[in-house]
């Protein structure tokens, strides 16, 4: 993403469908949809992408969702 609105823009809307209710045992009906935006959101801006993951792995019953989250935290750790 080259511009900084639409990076603020992705990550408010990460956000936002995080906050979405989820119906009792089933997926989370934004999971794929946060997975796609954090993908999106890690491929331009590091500290955007691991504030939106930490954000998505407090989101329950997302599945697509945390696995990204998890790639994103990982890759984001400096190596020693």
């Amino acid at each position: 993403m080259k511009s900084d609105r639409v990076t603020l823009d992705v990550f408010a809307r990460i956000v936002d469908l995080a906050a979405s209710p989820a119906e009792g045992q089933y997926e989370h009906p934004t999971d794929s949809a946060l997975a796609a935006y954090l993908w999106l959101l890690s491929s331009s801006d590091g500290d955007y992408s691991a504030r939106a993951a930490e954000t998505v792995l407090e989101c329950k019953q997302c599945w697509w969702a945390r696995k990204m989250a998890e790639h994103v935290r990982y890759r984001k750790k400096p190596e020693r």
